[in-house]
């Protein structure tokens, strides 16, 4: 797991290795219902919740990609390279098939979900910005359709 410093440097060394033909990838996950858990069953809780996403988010990783925790329970996963059109739609499903798996084989009285967004283009210098405010809009946009759905 890196921070926004790591993700500058990282970028800074993927731009310099890119080959005309890569893709850039960003994911976007933010922790769905983190104050409810807080305010019911403790901080201590939450920050287990926050955990959890942390790990499933790194498990889905590859080793030549970034992981950066980008707020309290928001986190993002970058990949510059080869990439396969449905990379993007394939990563999110298992992403959220793991989640489900480990918020089921956890003793918490309480589901840890997340709310996930992505974008991918053709790598370009500026690309990756683009990206991350695509993927963002799309968390938001998931994240409001998950609410609308459980009321």
């Amino acid at each position: 797991m890196s921070d926004r410093c790591g993700m500058k440097s990282w970028l800074h060394e993927k731009a310099q290795n890119a080959a005309p033909d890569d893709t850039a990838m960003v994911l976007r996950t933010d922790m769905d219902g983190l104050k409810a858990i807080n305010d019911t069953f403790g901080h201590a809780e939450g920050d287990y919740g926050i955990r959890t996403v942390s790990n499933v988010v790194q498990s889905i990783t590859s080793n030549d990609e970034i992981c950066v925790r980008t707020g309290g329970d928001e986190f993002c996963l970058i990949g510059i390279g080869k990439y396969a059109d449905d990379e993007p739609q394939r990563r999110t499903e298992r992403f959220l098939k793991t989640l489900e798996a480990v918020g089921r084989s956890s003793d918490k009285p309480y589901e840890i979900t997340a709310s996930i967004g992505w974008a991918s283009a053709p790598y370009s210098e500026n690309v990756v910005s683009e990206l991350l405010n695509t993927a963002d809009e799309r968390m938001y946009e998931n994240k409001l359709m998950r609410k609308k759905k459980r009321i």
